[in-house]
């Protein structure tokens, strides 16, 4: 058994190497006269600005600071919402879904772009109030992980009535669950 992770690592220290050799024309084993402290206290303080940089742009920071800054709900664990906030977050999604929806129809790149981005900031915000929103990440992982299940044995999707029957219940064109469909254990990760 080899761990997928550790492979890859290994292939970008590989790479890495041979990048070095073919730049200072020497391996780091035959170097012996750089100062390898200063490097090392270097690349740790790129380091630590990437990790700031990252931070700094990164979707989730932002709307908890977008939250805060318009005074919006919040919430740090799981919970259920009052039916009148649901209704806002309903309204505000089916609104861009509108957008999108006739940006389509006008072959509109940008008016698309809009309501995508428009939607996922819905989508946050409904993370924020539910308590979601530190658990998005785990939760998009563990759905993804659920929905690359629903490859079959060979490794193929199922295509509602374009490789396999059709199920009437469902578009054509989507993505079926294959018997090797795992649920999602959503349940485990809102409880943790």
């Amino acid at each position: 058994m080899k761990d997928k992770i550790i492979e890859q690592v290994k292939a970008e220290f590989d790479k890495r190497s041979q990048t070095g050799i073919e730049k200072y024309n020497t391996t780091l084993d035959q170097n012996n006269k750089d100062n390898f402290l200063q490097h090392l206290k270097e690349e740790l303080m790129d380091a630590v600005a990437y990790i700031q940089k990252i931070q700094d742009v990164d979707p989730i920071a932002l709307r908890k600071r977008f939250n805060k800054a318009f005074n919006l709900p919040i919430h740090h664990k799981p919970t259920l919402i009052s039916k009148t906030r649901s209704n806002l977050h309903y309204k505000m999604m089916l609104e861009e879904l509108k957008e999108y929806k006739e940006a389509v129809l006008h072959s509109d790149l940008i008016g698309i772009t809009d309501a995508l981005i428009d939607m996922q900031e819905v989508l946050f915000g409904m993370f924020a109030e539910h308590g979601l929103l530190d658990k998005w990440h785990e939760l998009y992982i563990e759905v993804h992980k659920s929905n690359m299940s629903k490859l079959d044995d060979n490794g193929k999707p199922l295509i509602n009535g374009v490789n396999c029957e059709i199920d009437p219940t469902r578009p054509i064109g989507k993505v079926l669950k294959s018997k090797n469909f795992i649920e999602p254990d959503f349940k485990r990760i809102i409880n943790n």
